[in-house]
């Protein structure tokens, strides 16, 4: 049932009603919690995170994808993480912070091909917008730099960088 909400709200997401999203995924969420499946955690806080980052809500993101990230980092879900990376890169785009939102997407697109799995074409169109409108913020040739500082990362600085985290 949780998987069937979570998948719903996604569903509903990529249609375009962020409403319903939000009730199936905070409804997927609680039967998470209650039952203590930290994996269906996961999903439903990055399902929250991706609400919130649509509707422009950067703290509510922040916080879903931020517990979204440190749950799979525990689980050792490095797909997860990748996807947690992009969605708060997407957050920091959201907050003018240009520069670290490219290195975030460097360090997800890096990861992605370190473990071979490609970004869905369903989250495609959005990531590829928000990565537009901050090359065109910073600049092609800084966004470029930043976007190759990020791939260059270990990948736990990566994880540091984006909950915030880092030296």
């Amino acid at each position: 049932m949780m998987m069937a909400l979570n998948n719903l709200g996604l569903i509903g997401l990529y249609q375009g009603n962020a409403a319903e999203a939000r009730g199936l995924l905070e409804e997927s969420l609680a039967l998470a919690r209650a039952s203590e499946d930290r994996q269906a955690l996961a999903r439903a806080r990055w399902g929250l995170g991706q609400v919130a980052l649509v509707a422009g809500e950067r703290s509510v993101a922040t916080e879903q994808f931020g517990e979204s990230l440190r749950l799979r980092r525990e689980l050792g879900d490095r797909q997860g993480l990748a996807y947690c990376l992009e969605g708060l890169a997407g957050v920091a785009a959201l907050a003018g912070e240009h520069e670290r939102a490219a290195r975030l997407w460097g360090a997800a697109e890096r990861l992605r091909e370190t473990i071979t799995a490609p970004l869905s074409p369903l989250d495609r169109p959005d990531l590829e917008a928000r990565v537009a409108a901050a090359r065109s913020a910073l600049g092609a040739q800084a966004f470029t730099a930043a976007w190759v500082a990020g791939r260059a990362l270990h990948p736990e600085a990566a994880l540091d960088e984006a909950l915030g985290e880092e030296g």
